[in-house]
């Protein structure tokens, strides 16, 4: 429903800005992106030909999650680490006997780390190293990423339901309408301008020519990874990737298109802004 979907994402909205502002509760921003990573990681892989085995299950997750831990309390530096030691276990595993679609399971473990668990312990490693006065403004940062990629999603949802005729990917996603993205890329931009307009530390960080194409470029990656991911779900014959309270399907289906932005986000700060995590 709706109205249970603006009424979840309020609540993790205010939330994400507590966990963001107020310095002790700064283990629920752990907490949060915890969440995410560990059922973002066990929808990703139900998306194979059979269920996935619970050992390599387990391992995907603890992985997600010593990635979390690590960019909280360790500045990130074990990130490869973690990621390799993985990468070998999972193959070990495959060696096992009677070890059914070995390849195609560890494929999915391996990548599920690497798409839903890296770009969320990027978003807490940029926070962190702002806690400990390594980079200025972390929470502003964040909170353009988080509010420009939300508004995309949004714009699209209401303007798409209104106005939409002209099928975007029918193939892919059957709801999603061309009207739809530009109805996204305009929220996109109207609210970046208003960041930049209202906002002191978004003005002082990111320059009229930055907050524009950051913006224009949310707005067309962020419904990317949202269709990437219903690609996925249909190569699966998945209609939600999953169940949360939220009434709007899977982890997945909430945060696919944050995915796909942090990535981008991530390497613009790194080579533009100097916020390099490790």
């Amino acid at each position: 429903m709706l109205s249970m979907r603006i009424i979840s994402s309020a609540i993790f909205f205010v939330l994400f800005f507590v966990a963001l502002f107020v310095p002790q509760m700064e283990l629920l921003m752990l907490l949060l992106l915890a969440l995410g990573a560990v059922a973002g990681i066990h929808e990703f892989m139900g998306f194979g030909r059979q269920r996935p085995e619970r050992p390599l299950l387990a391992l995907a997750m603890a992985s997600g999650l010593a990635l979390l831990v690590n960019a909280y309390w360790f500045h990130y530096q074990y990130a490869f680490l973690i990621i390799g030691v993985m990468s070998v276990l999972a193959l070990a595993w495959a060696t096992l006997p009677d070890r059914p679609l070995a390849a195609e399971r560890v494929g999915l473990a391996v990548t599920s780390v690497i798409y839903v668990a890296l770009p969320l312990s990027l978003i807490m490693a940029i926070w962190r190293r702002g806690v400990i006065g390594e980079v200025d403004s972390p929470q502003h940062y964040i909170i353009f990423l988080v509010l420009v990629t939300w508004a995309s999603d949004i714009g699209a949802f209401f303007v798409g339901r209104a106005f939409g005729r002209h099928k975007l990917a029918p193939t892919i996603s059957p709801g999603k309408t061309v009207e739809g993205l530009l109805g996204g890329v305009a929220s996109t931009l109207l609210v970046a301008i208003a960041m930049k307009l209202l906002w002191d530390n978004i003005d002082r960080i990111f320059s009229w020519g930055e907050v524009l194409g950051l913006a224009l470029v949310f707005s067309l990656a962020g419904p990317w990874g949202d269709l990437a991911e219903s690609r996925l779900k249909r190569s699966a014959g998945i209609k939600d990737s999953g169940q949360t309270f939220t009434g709007h399907g899977g982890m997945l289906d909430i945060i696919d298109s944050l995915l796909f932005t942090t990535i981008i986000y991530y390497a613009y700060l790194r080579f533009f802004h100097g916020v390099n995590v490790l």
